[in-house]
């Protein structure tokens, strides 16, 4: 996978209120980044873009990819993505 930031969607947790992160990520490993932001076992999605529609408000992620502990395999999964945000995301 490609080093140029990219935009990742998961959900986090803060303060026992978990909600729907969308992060640009920086330059560099992004199979790090999906591993540091999302954390290890949770889906995630991950585009170099997504559209500009108004806010997101919920993300389907019945098939998205599973954080590993192994960076070269998140890296793998990012590849493997064939869903669009348009397919997973809903606008408000």
């Amino acid at each position: 996978m490609g080093t140029e930031p990219m935009r990742l969607v998961c959900n986090k947790t803060l303060n026992g209120v978990t909600f729907l992160a969308i992060v640009t990520t920086a330059n560099g490993d992004q199979g790090l980044f999906v591993k540091s932001i999302a954390g290890v076992g949770n889906p995630y999605w991950i585009w170099p873009t997504i559209p500009n529609q108004k806010t997101v408000i919920a993300c389907d992620f019945s098939e998205a990819p599973i954080v590993s502990s192994d960076t070269a395999v998140n890296n793998a999964n990012i590849a493997a993505i064939t869903k669009t945000p348009e397919d997973v995301l809903t606008w408000s």
